[in-house]
């Protein structure tokens, strides 16, 4: 049973002068803070040393990526919101299914809801898997574009022998780390090793395709979700091939998945959110 930490809806956790929820709202003001403190503090950062700059020509192609990159997430964070609020309104008002069945799963669609609100939880459930799929398409290659030009300018301060822009590009380098660290979904997981020992971690799925594990086994790991399972790919694995492909079918609730790899080796898993379900 999920039990949500806030019985506002949907209306009632947007901005008042806003189509966005609270939340969206103040990480989008952060980034803005992010990007003006990147242009006049990383860009034209200032110490004892004297005053660096990228290139005009990069300058500008960063500043423009970025701010591509921001609005397309934005674009896709409301509209994936729209989408869980029709959801939700819509299958309130149904007829169709009727009693505890419905209970159950208004309350799914609630917490559904309100983790994206909240965390950016994507929604895995089977009436949200087309805006899952959508929401990714829209964000991942401006995303990119972003990193590459972030990559660009690193590249470019490092070809220079000045120390000044060896820190820069260090800067540089944070940045773009942090556009790449929002993560979308993490899930618990569990599985019993060949002499019956329980093994215990969490997927940690970033927004650019990418997964951190914890505790981490030093693999690099990329996820896609296509129809309706999650596939994990793993390389530098600690297997005796160095590769691992995870495949999870994710339950009908999408809270849940059970998961295999052609290592013989199958586990479960459950989407970790704030509510308790």
């Amino acid at each position: 049973m999920h039990r949500l930490l806030d019985s506002r809806g949907p209306d009632e956790l947007r901005c008042p002068n806003s189509g966005l929820p609270l939340a969206i709202q103040a990480e989008r003001s952060m980034r803005a803070t992010a990007t003006i403190s990147f242009l006049f503090s990383a860009v034209f950062w200032r110490s004892a040393e004297p005053a660096r700059e990228l290139p005009e020509r990069q300058r500008e192609e960063l500043s423009k990526a970025v701010s591509k990159y921001e609005a397309e997430l934005e674009k896709a964070d409301g509209q994936l919101l729209e989408e869980l609020n029709k959801a939700v309104k819509n299958f309130r008002e149904q007829t169709v299914v009727k009693g505890e069945a419905k209970r159950v799963q208004l309350d799914d669609l609630e917490t559904a809801r309100k983790a994206f609100l909240d965390e950016y939880i994507l929604p895995f459930s089977p009436s949200m898997r087309p805006h899952l799929k959508r929401y990714l398409d829209a964000v991942r290659p401006p995303l990119q574009m972003a990193v590459s030009a972030y990559e660009s300018a690193i590249e470019c301060c490092n070809r220079s022998p000045d120390p000044a822009d060896a820190k820069l590009a260090r800067e540089l380098v944070d940045k773009k780390r942090a556009i790449l660290k929002r993560v979308v979904a993490a899930w618990d997981c569990s599985g019993k090793l060949k002499k019956g020992k329980v093994h215990k971690w969490t997927f940690f799925l970033l927004i650019d395709g990418t997964v951190t594990v914890d505790p981490d086994d030093k693999s690099e790991r990329t996820w896609e979700f296509e129809s309706a399972s999650l596939k994990i790919k793993a390389r530098n694995a600690p297997t005796i091939t160095g590769e691992i492909t995870d495949i999870c079918p994710i339950g009908e609730n999408g809270f849940t998945l059970t998961g295999s790899n052609e290592h013989d080796f199958n586990f479960t898993g459950t989407l970790k959110i704030k509510q308790q379900h």
